[in-house]
């Protein structure tokens, strides 16, 4: 596509051609039988778009290659394999069943929400990817099995999440984005099933560039750089030309490296122009030293910054602006930083998610896991049957057999802000304020969170908004939040202290971030005095801090404040001087501290 002025329209075109082209790609590695090269991550919530190019994608894949569908939450028994528990039972030996990696084997493993696959199964989905076998150790069982397969996910995280695991990113070659286009941007064609003809030759400049270009992305794994000389080779096959050229180079960009950066390429260095004659220099002035060989400086640039052909290269097929688009939807940093805060991860007894169970004892509020009990249990059956200690029952159960089931709960999180309204110094600060919130509230409404509000100002404090992940109340709240007059601070802190508990006791994990000067002047009980004001206030403090309660002190004085300082250090609280705040700053403060 010629470059031309970025529109909705041109993003979408070439997101969905290039989507196509990865099918295409895809479908062209099953029928050659690379199974390892065939991987494809797509970058899409689940609609008419993602069903349409999935409905394209099955078209070109071979008859007699399956698609063996992985849920995110499979565990690992179901994931690798391990005792057929009903067969051991009754056979009275150990029988082993095929876990999903195995049964894809020479198949389509589909991952259909990839981004949330624990840890353990990333793990044991790339040690059957490096190795193309699955091994089982486990269980009283030690088996190996084939599991060369093609590999297909779907990532279906916000931009405020943390995606695809970067194990998974490193090891898939293909990687496409079908959220900004449209039902009537997505159209496919009918055409033949895509095979590989003679591999197209590339030079090793070619080879040495893209190299060079995966190391500028910040892909410094080998991976990448190989991944894109093959990506650019079957791109050329498909096209069936004889040679890799500069388009299938920029194709393999936008292809393999776009969505995985971690930064961006350094634009190429300008020729500087000629200088101007200069006029003679007399005879004092110290000769110009000779030009020395400069092929070591060059070539330790070239590794740092990919070669002028090969950046225009990835410029000059798709409209300006689209790879800056790619990155900014991608990079791991920008929506890291721009993400909402997760509540922390505690292990319940009850309810939340399943993790592997754990040998136990029963006791109160502990649930058995029937089915590990009877895996642990089952190889013994025999023997123990022989022995007749249990008795002539059918199934011989110990306690040692005994597994406790366990699960992972994430708890909810609360910020409760404490501004000050008082005085024109603080009032320069609601502005800030409300837009931090406003902010905040944004993201806790995609990751139900709670954010609430208390003012102080006058003689006591008050809650302009409760806990509550309500948008347009929070709005309506912040719209009213008037500013002026005395400074009880000692009524905010004690406001504050009674809402955090009352979060504590719903579950959630509070969060106070207090704005202020460290300024008082208006007692606990609401009269004046500054003395008492300020002793009241640090009592308060000290009280929060005794509690444990996770907080922030933002000084929004024009200049750091010892007081202010004080303060934060009597809350045990993480002391941010903000002399000039901005609700994006504040924000950011708050995130890093969660």
């Amino acid at each position: 596509m010629p470059a031309q002025e970025l529109t909705e329209e041109s993003v979408e075109e070439v997101l969905w051609s290039d989507a196509c082209l990865a099918a295409r790609v895809f479908g062209a590695f099953l029928r050659d039988g690379r199974f390892a090269q065939a991987r494809l991550v797509v970058k899409s919530h689940a609609g008419p778009v993602r069903e349409r190019w999935m409905a394209y994608l099955k078209s070109l894949v071979p008859d007699g290659v399956a698609i063996v569908s992985i849920p995110s939450h499979v565990t690992l028994d179901r994931l690798l394999g391990g005792l057929d528990i009903s067969q051991t039972l009754l056979q009275g030996k150990k029988v082993h069943v095929q876990g999903l990696l195995a049964r894809a084997d020479q198949q389509v493993a589909h991952m259909p929400a990839a981004n949330l696959a624990e840890a353990s199964t990333i793990s044991a989905l790339a040690a059957a990817m490096d190795g193309g076998d699955v091994r089982v150790e486990r269980d009283g069982v030690s088996a190996s099995m084939p599991a060369r397969f093609a590999l297909l996910c779907f990532d279906e995280s916000e931009p405020e999440d943390e995606g695809l695991s970067p194990v998974l990113k490193d090891r898939i070659m293909l990687h496409v984005d079908l959220r900004a286009v449209s039902i009537r941007t997505a159209h496919v064609g009918e055409g033949d099933a895509p095979e590989f003809a003679q591999e197209p030759s590339i030079t090793d400049e070619t080879r040495a560039e893209l190299c060079a270009l995966a190391a500028s992305f910040g892909l410094h794994s080998m991976r990448p750089a190989m991944q894109m000389v093959s990506l650019a080779q079957a791109i050329a096959n498909l096209a069936g030309k004889a040679k890799v050229t500069r388009d299938d180079v920029a194709i393999a960009v936008r292809l393999g490296l776009v969505h995985r950066a971690r930064q961006m390429p350094p634009p190429p260095a300008e020729e500087e122009p000629p200088q101007e004659a200069q006029p003679p220099q007399d005879n004092k002035t110290e000769p110009e030293p000779p030009e020395t060989d400069t092929s070591s400086d060059d070539q330790e640039v070239s590794t740092e910054m990919p070669d002028d052909l090969v950046l225009d290269a990835a410029d000059a097929s798709l409209p300006p602006g689209l790879l800056a688009y790619l990155k900014a939807a991608q990079d791991p940093q920008t929506a890291r930083s721009a993400g909402g805060r997760r509540g922390s991860k505690a292990l319940g007894a009850s309810r939340g998610r399943p993790l592997t169970s754990r040998k136990g004892g029963l006791s109160t509020g502990k649930r058995l896991d029937v089915i590990a009990t009877l895996r642990a249990a089952a190889p013994w059956q025999k023997l123990r049957r022989q022995q007749g200690r249990n008795g002539p029952a059918r199934v011989h159960v110990r306690k040692g057999d005994l597994h406790i089931r366990r699960y992972q709960e994430r708890t909810q999180t609360s910020t409760l802000f404490v501004v000050d309204a008082s005085g024109s110094t603080a009032l320069n600060r609601l502005g800030e304020a409300k837009g931090a919130i406003e902010m905040l509230l944004a993201e806790s409404y995609a990751r139900r969170d709670h954010v609430a509000l208390i003012s102080f100002r006058g003689r006591e404090a008050q809650v302009l908004l409760p806990p509550t992940r309500a948008l347009a109340r929070a709005k309506r709240s912040l719209a009213a939040l008037p500013g002026g007059g005395p400074t009880p601070m000692a009524s905010g802190l004690s406001l504050a202290l009674v809402m955090a508990q009352e979060e504590l006791k719903k579950g959630r994990e509070p969060t106070l971030v207090v704005l202020t000067d460290g300024s008082a002047n208006v007692t606990l009980a609401g009269t004046g005095g500054r003395p008492q004001a300020g002793e009241d206030a640090c009592a308060l403090a000290k009280q929060i801090g005794q509690a444990g309660l996770s907080s922030i002190l933002v000084d929004i004085s024009r200049r750091p404040q010892d007081r202010a300082r004080r303060l934060a250090a009597d809350m045990a609280a993480t002391y941010v001087p903000m002399p000039f705040a901005s609700a994006r700053n504040l924000a950011a403060a708050v995130k890093a501290h969660r």
